[in-house]
């Protein structure tokens, strides 16, 4: 589960792979991001980015609070 996490927070706002999964209607969250800044649509973009951030800071908090239980090594930063 935690692995699971790290790999989901790494991913999350990811653009480089996420620009070749983009199709018409089904943009990922990083091709978003990209293309409303790029639009000048800077207000929107910093919305998305700034949810983005709670969404990781929350699941580090949770992954954090849920190593204590874990061995030594599994998460980076313990």
């Amino acid at each position: 589960m935690a692995g699971g996490l790290l790999v989901f927070m790494s991913a999350f706002n990811e653009l480089t792979v996420s620009a070749l999964l983009w199709s018409s209607g089904k943009e990922t969250l990083g091709v978003v991001l990209f293309s409303l800044e790029e639009a000048g649509l800077g207000t929107q973009a910093a919305a998305i980015a700034v949810s983005t951030i709670v969404v990781v800071i929350v699941l580090l908090l949770a992954l954090d609070r849920f190593g204590r239980r874990l061995p030594a090594g599994v998460l980076p930063w313990r």
